[in-house]
């Protein structure tokens, strides 16, 4: 199985030095990348408790006398008052909160290589090739590179299909298992699903290469020369940039193609290279 990266004219370096980035989920196009949903039952959850534990504070205790149970009795009524109003605040408190968090730990270590098992997207060469200025990188998917990089157990996640849902996940208020974690870097909406996205992930300290920048430092990961199979050059590149893409592509030993109009339909269709 081939699948495809697609890359602005600005990214040509990958095909001298074999470096591509590892994308922190906050540095990917989806604000919902990775970010299962925190039902309302388990905000109402945290809430009750917290009135729970506001009512313990204040109930009368033995050997109180009258006068101490009346004024703890007033005294709980004016707190529980107050809860009421805090508690609503805190419903979006609590919310905001947990994304903040999860984002915070997410793209301190987690690195994503986002590729396709499509090079003729319409939307995509648009999207991601500044408008068919840019070109593609087909890879053998079943080259070793595409078993995961090692982390400091060994332990790799392998290349792995998107699923595309209309239900999103949600927390349940435990500690996700190994699978439900793998299942939240896994699971985008269906407005996604014209991209047929396979991901390749590792942790971010595994990098070849990092660059600083902002907001995200840029993880680069050296990718073997042989598990490229072909080059695709968008049809609106430069002359410039077609022949450096048919020069890299004899010297990888690949087939070079560039995309072009079809005379009957809307389909992206291709065609063998030669720069004139």
């Amino acid at each position: 199985m081939n699948v495809y990266k697609y890359l602005d004219s600005s990214r040509l370096g990958f095909l001298r030095d074999g470096l591509i980035r590892f994308s922190q989920p906050g540095a990917l196009n989806d604000p919902y990348e990775c970010l299962p949903a925190l039902p309302e039952d388990l905000i109402q959850k945290n809430i009750e408790l917290f009135k729970a534990s506001i009512v313990s504070e204040y109930s009368p205790r033995i050997g109180d006398d009258r006068s101490t149970r009346r004024r703890k009795a007033a005294q709980l009524k004016v707190v529980l008052k107050d809860a009421e109003r805090k508690t609503k605040e805190s419903s979006i408190y609590l919310r905001n909160k947990f994304f903040d968090s999860t984002s915070e730990k997410l793209n301190s270590g987690l690195g994503i290589l986002s590729l396709s098992r499509r090079w003729n997207s319409a939307l995509m060469w648009s999207h991601y090739t500044s408008s068919y200025t840019g070109f593609c990188v087909g890879f053998n998917g079943d080259h070793p590179f595409f078993d995961g990089v090692p982390d400091h157990n060994g332990e790799r996640f392998s290349l792995s299909p998107v699923r595309y849902t209309e239900d999103r996940l949600k927390v349940q208020g435990r500690k996700f298992s190994h699978q439900e974690s793998i299942a939240v870097v896994l699971t985008k909406s269906l407005d996604w699903a014209y991209e047929e996205e396979e991901r390749l992930v590792s942790m971010l300290d595994m990098a070849d290469d990092i660059k600083e920048m902002s907001p995200y430092n840029i993880h680069l990961f050296k990718v073997p020369f042989d598990s490229i199979s072909e080059l695709i050059v968008g049809q609106r590149a430069n002359s410039s940039l077609k022949e450096k893409i048919l020069i890299a592509s004899k010297r990888l030993g690949v087939p070079a193609y560039e995309t072009k109009v079809s005379d009957e339909s809307f389909d992206v269709e291709r065609r063998p290279l030669k720069v004139l």
